[in-house]
């Protein structure tokens, strides 16, 4: 991912691995600079652990729920086998399905005016 990449997040799940389902978009941000880093999360409480990083501005937004979407969406082939097409991580999606999201998510005027150089599902 480059400096201006959309990205945006779908939670199966209220918490890893067994919350209750929660089937949401619940965030939405944009890359700072694409620049990728490692970071030490000793100071985070995991001694040992440092994982790469890169820098997004996150923006204010409220979850939707996938389901009303579905329908909707261009990347979800399959309308009732949904769920397989977030099996492989991150996917690339059109501005066009970036867009509907983020207007679900309550921030559609944004999506119209900060178009994503490439949008990506997490």
């Amino acid at each position: 991912m480059k400096a201006g990449d959309g990205l945006i997040y779908y939670s199966p799940r209220e918490a890893y691995p067994d919350g209750a389902p929660l089937q949401a978009f619940t965030a939405l941000g944009f890359i700072r600079t694409g620049l990728v880093y490692e970071y030490d999360m000793t100071a985070d409480g995991v001694p040992g652990f440092v994982p790469w990083r890169i820098d997004v501005d996150y923006q204010m937004v409220q979850s939707a729920p996938i389901k009303p979407l579905i329908g909707q969406l261009d990347f979800i082939n399959d309308k009732i086998h949904w769920g397989a097409v977030f099996r492989f991580g991150q996917i690339k999606i059109s501005e066009v399905d970036f867009q509907k999201i983020a207007t679900a998510m309550g921030r559609g005027e944004m999506a119209e005016q900060v178009l994503p150089v490439q949008a990506s599902l997490f």
